[in-house]
Formats: structure tokens, C-alpha cells, sequence
């Protein structure tokens, strides 16, 4: 039997008003004894009947350990059951605005310190003026004017909504911002018409970071009063008429072949879109999609569901994330997107971070540590285990994890915040990786900036 031993991990850095006691589990056993995919689960949990099977590759998923029983939030009854959204209630709700508005009155940290570096970002000031195209291209600069603009909407809607009182001036500029966009943008796509460059599809991933991304901002503002009707109507349609039908054909089509962040990419436009728009249709296909749990219209699951992304579970419950071989800035975009999908869903009251024990929680833990170093500033040795989806039309090459660079992407804020200070379970490596990664407030266009203000606890 493999010996344990006990990695404690420093939490302490991450501020947590209400500490809980955390439990022995998940992530706490170092990496340096485990056995290179020699099966998933581990001699204890088969032996105990504990294991669930594994949809792709080897062995059984040892069971997570208990948490204090913390069940979908009270304050929200399921959407994917009722079809009915609570608003405003994307990654940020008005409970939690309520609260962060109070630590920033009382000066805590680190709010009031995210606060004031919102207060003077230059993406976010008064002067700033939106620069709305016809059509967004991934293969040219296009791009860069919605990347710049979903940013500066972005801070102008935060300055508004947490400013106390609120300070309306803010709120007018953010319409401004969706206005323009709304009445200009028709289409998404991977280059313009008449280019020589190859069409890699990759507009698929725009629309959904992007439509994504947009959501947030629309769902913030639709608190405002100021917002007409007509204009809030003519931006929903804009998601619904240019981003919605690219996630949601692509998670219909099920392309299982496609690696891990297209798949979330499209699941977390087509929830974000679904809420803001209220099309419980658009978000109970990213919840199947994700779930993998054979409803709705899809003929198969990619590689963004649970069963997939994790496609082998390592003993000591380390999942194996499907990009994990491909590079870090891709296992990281992963858990960015997968912890906004997971967050959105949780407040509109459906729990899927607790899919599978925790299986998400074991890929965050898997890729943190992919992103750490030692006591010897060395990457530490992580185990791993190839894909074997020999029918896939993009076959993973990859036979080790690509720890050649260390990422710094901002992911990890929601992810810590739900494991470990609601659930109160141990998650040390994610734990390290929000306190490496914080001052990174932006991270790219691929996130949505100021976690720490919003997503923090």
C-alpha cells in the first residue's frame, strides 16, 4: 500500500473572514510517491467498493473526502429543474455586491485594495469610448477592439455597482459600451472574407469566451433603471443572433475529438447568454454538456465534460486534465473556464462542482501543482497517463505534462473560494496558486478581470 504522509499547505496567505477547519483529503498527499498511471483509484477505494467507473482511460475514482454537508445555495432554487433564473446572478450576485460593498465602506482587504486599483484603471474611466466593429475576426486585429471593450465595460459596470452611492455616470458609459456593440456587431468568425489564412474554426472559441464575457457585463446592468428596455432587448438579441447559435451548434454537434477548452468555452457562453437572456434551453445544454449526464439532444459529450477533461484519476485523487500534456496556458484557461461555468450555475442553484466526489476540485489540484515549484525551485514530478481516443480527430500526442513554463493566469478564485470556504475542503495547491496569482488582476482576454474583487469570500 502507497504510504501517506501530509503536505501541509500555507492557506493562511489567503485572507478568509470565516475560517473553517479543513479536511484531510484532496491534494494533501504529495505527488512524489504516486505510481505513473498504474490505475485510478487506488488499492483502498476498490477494495471498498468506493470507486466510480472510468469513462475513458483506467482504473476507478477513489472517493473525495466528506465535507460539511453544504447543499446548492438556499437563496437560489435549481434552474435547470424550474427554467426560472434568479438576476442578477452570473458570477457576481446582488448579495454578493451587497457584501462586497460593505468591506470596502469598512476599508477590509483586500477589496478596498482591488477597489481603489479599479478606481483608477485607465480602461475604466469616464473618457474612455467604444469602438464597435460589424464583425469580429480571431485571425486579425479585429479582435483586439471587443477583447479592449468587454474590459472597459467590465470595470465601468463594477465602478457603478459598487460604488456607494451609486454612481450612475458609470452605469451610462457601460450602456454606452453595449449599446454601440449591439447596434454594430453581426458576425463572429475565424478570418474575413477574401483571406488567404486557414479557417481553424477558432471563432467557435470567441464566441464563447467573448459571449461569455459580454453576459456578465449585461447581467450586472440590468439592475440599472437607466438601461432602457428597448436597449437591453436589442443586446440580448445581439447575444442570442451572433454568439448563442455558434456555442450551442457546436455543444449540439458533440465533437468529441475537439481538446477540453473549446467544449467549456461554448458551455459557459451558452449558460451565461442562457441566464442573461432567459433561455433555460441555452443553459441546461451547457449544464448536460458539461455533465455528461445524457439528456437533451446531444449524441455524444467532448472533452470538456467532467468524465472527459478528468479523463484519468491518479491515487490521491489527482485527476488528469485533459490539456494538461499540451501546455500550461491551456490547462490553466481550463480552470478559468470551468470555474466560471461551475460558479454560474451554483448561483442559480445547481451544484456542479461536486460532480463525480469533487472531480473537478482533483484537475484544479492536478494543475496548480503542474504550475508550482519546490522547496528547490524545481516543477515538481507529476504523474501521468496518456489519452487513448484513438477515434478522435485531433489525437492527443502528449506523453508528460508541459511544465516548461509556469502560468500565472488569474483562474483560481472561484475554485478556492467554493472548495475550500464553503465546502471546507482542503485544496493546497489551488490555495497557493490564488496567492502566486492575484496581483495578475487581469490575466488576458480569455478572463474576466478583478477575481479577487468579485469572486473572493
Amino acid at each position: 500500500m502507497m504510504k501517506k504522509s501530509v503536505e501541509r499547505a500555507s492557506v493562511g496567505a489567503v485572507p478568509n473572514p470565516v475560517r473553517r477547519a479543513l479536511s484531510l483529503g484532496l491534494g494533501l498527499f504529495p505527488l512524489l510517491p504516486f505510481l505513473p498511471g498504474c490505475g485510478g483509484g487506488g488499492e483502498d477505494a476498490s477494495a471498498a467498493g468506493l470507486g466510480q467507473p472510468q469513462e475513458k482511460t483506467g482504473g476507478t475514482v477513489p472517493t473525495a473526502p466528506t465535507a460539511p454537508a453544504t447543499p446548492a445555495p438556499a437563496t437560489a432554487a435549481s434552474a435547470y429543474e424550474s427554467g426560472v433564473f434568479r438576476h442578477p446572478a452570473l458570477l457576481v450576485t446582488e448579495d454578493a455586491f451587497t457584501r462586497i460593498r460593505a468591506h470596502i465602506k469598512v476599508g477590509d482587504q483586500p477589496w478596498t485594495n482591488w477597489w481603489n486599483t479599479l478606481g483608477v484603471d485607465r480602461f475604466g474611466t469616464l473618457d474612455t469610448k467604444p469602438f464597435p466593429l460589424p464583425a469580429v475576426y480571431r485571425a486579425d486585429g479585429s479582435k483586439n477592439n471587443l477583447y479592449v471593450d468587454i474590459w472597459r465595460a467590465w470595470s465601468l459596470v463594477l465602478h457603478w455597482k459598487l460604488s456607494d452611492p451609486q454612481d450612475n455616470r458609470y452605469a451610462d458609459k457601460a450602456v454606452e459600451f453595449l449599446d454601440a456593440w449591439a447596434s454594430t456587431l453581426k458576425v463572429i468568425g475565424t478570418v474575413p472574407p477574401g483571406s488567404t489564412a486557414h479557417d481553424d474554426h477558432t471563432f467557435i472559441i470567441l464566441a464563447g469566451i467573448q459571449g461569455h464575457q459580454l453576459a456578465q457585463i449585461g447581467e450586472v446592468l440590468r439592475t440599472y433603471s437607466g438601461w432602457a428596455p428597448a436597449s437591453l432587448k436589442r443586446f440580448q438579441d445581439m447575444l442570442l443572433n451572433v454568439f448563442a447559435p455558434i456555442c450551442s451548434n457546436f455543444l449540439s454537434d458533440g465533437r468529441i475529438g475537439s481538446h477540453a477548452n473549446w467544449d467549456i468555452a461554448s458551455m459557459a457562453g451558452a449558460m451565461a447568454i442562457g441566464v442573461f437572456c432567459d433561455k433555460p434551453d441555452l443553459y441546461r445544454l451547457a449544464y448536460d454538456c458539461y455533465a455528461g449526464n445524457n439528456r437533451g439532444k446531444l449524441r455524444n459529450f467532448g472533452n470538456g465534460s467532467i468524465v472527459h477533461g478528468v479523463y484519468y484519476m491518479h491515487p490521491g485523487h489527482f485527476g488528469q486534465w485533459e490539456e494538461s500534456g499540451r501546455d500550461q496556458g491551456h490547462s490553466t484557461l481550463g480552470m478559468s473556464l470551468g470555474g466560471d461555468l461551475m460558479e454560474m450555475a451554483w448561483n442559480q442553484g445547481d451544484d456542479l462542482y461536486g460532480l463525480y466526489n469533487n472531480r473537478f476540485l482533483s484537475a484544479a489540484e492536478y494543475v496548480a501543482r503542474s504550475n508550482l515549484l519546490d522547496e528547490n525551485g524545481k516543477p515538481y514530478a507529476m504523474p501521468y497517463a496518456r489519452e487513448q481516443n484513438p477515434t478522435a480527430p485531433h489525437p492527443a500526442p502528449w506523453t508528460e505534462v508541459n511544465q516548461s513554463f509556469q502560468h500565472r493566469r488569474n483562474a483560481w478564485e472561484p475554485i478556492y473560494n467554493h472548495y475550500v470556504n464553503r465546502m471546507g475542503l482542503a485544496a493546497p495547491n489551488v490555495a497557493r496558486m490564488v496567492t502566486w496569482c492575484e496581483p495578475n488582476y487581469g490575466g488576458s482576454s480569455d478572463d474576466v478581470m478583478y477575481p479577487t474583487l468579485t469572486q473572493r469570500l
